[in-house]
């Protein structure tokens, strides 16, 4: 009898899904599995009536997925003589978003303190300073802004981004609390 094995492994997403003998299960995930850091696993194994008995013919489904770390990065957020601290400018500008809230944070971190690939963990770290809540899903954040306004790119770095210029023009110009000055035109 010729036993079915499946597998699809996404690099990008961080999932490998196989389906299959234990054997063909422990070879995948050896050559590919070590890819995969501070990996989750979970392990789905299905009997069939038929093959409870013989342990190499049981179908199992093995998923991991990378575990994006949200801890806070800690950063100076207190400011100095030459920029204004994190709460004093979040105060000014005021997002009312988790997107804009994040798109500001990125600006802040890139820059006032020169972080050109902004993690996870240092938007963590502007809302602990600011006090406000946290969105669950800080990298699909990440995604939704790059994707829906432009104001997000990915950075050079795995799970990081950069802000863009549209993204530095929204706060700089479009974030409430900023006083706008009309430009003089000649007629």
């Amino acid at each position: 009898m010729v036993e079915s094995t499946k597998a699809k492994i996404n690099m990008n997403e961080g999932i490998i899904e196989v389906e299959g003998s234990e054997d063909f299960i422990i070879k995948l995930l050896d050559k590919y599995g070590k890819n995969f850091v501070n990996e989750s696993v979970t392990v789905k194994t299905s009997k069939k009536k038929s093959l409870q008995k013989d342990s190499k013919n049981v179908r199992q489904e093995t998923m991991i997925k990378k575990h994006v770390d949200q801890k806070p990065i800690p950063i100076n957020l207190e400011g100095d003589e030459h920029s204004p601290s994190l709460s004093e400018l979040y105060a000014k500008k005021s997002p009312q978003t988790h997107q804009e809230a994040v798109t500001f944070f990125s600006y802040y971190v890139t820059k006032y303190l020169g972080i050109q690939n902004v993690h996870m963990g240092h938007i963590v770290s502007c809302y602990d300073e600011v006090n406000a809540k946290k969105p669950l899903q800080i990298e699909r954040l990440f995604q939704e802004i790059k994707i829906f306004t432009g104001w997000l790119e990915s950075g050079d770095l795995p799970q990081t981004t950069k802000i863009t210029i549209n993204g530095e023009n929204f706060v700089e110009n479009d974030l409430p609390g900023h006083s706008k000055t009309k430009l003089n035109v000649i007629q």
